[in-house]
């Protein structure tokens, strides 16, 4: 096999992983309430870095059954209740955050 099959292979490849990076992504966000759309081009564009942005950064927990939500949702998708906003919230261009003060 020469260079352009392997070439060819290995973008296959690649952009296997990287959509369903994107379908994790969406996937994990739509549990914790987020829009499918919205975090499924999300993941398209940062690839592997998308479930990590789900998981650690933008990830809280209901104060109510504890089941993980996004930052910006207002009522949990698992028992219905509204979540409060955090006490303190994190400041800087990368954090997104409810303004409902």
């Amino acid at each position: 096999m020469n260079l352009v099959g392997w070439l060819i292979i290995g973008g296959i490849a690649a952009l296997i992983v990287w959509l369903s990076c994107a379908i994790w992504t969406a996937s994990a966000a739509i549990k914790r309430g987020g829009r499918p759309l919205h975090w499924f081009l999300l993941g398209l564009f940062l690839g592997p870095v998308g479930p990590l942005i789900v998981l650690r950064v933008l990830t809280q927990g209901c104060p109510h059954c504890r089941s993980p939500v996004l930052r910006s949702v207002y009522v949990c998708p698992n028992c219905g209740k509204d979540v409060p906003r955090l006490e303190k919230n994190p400041e800087g261009a990368l954090w997104t955050y409810r303004r409902n003060w």
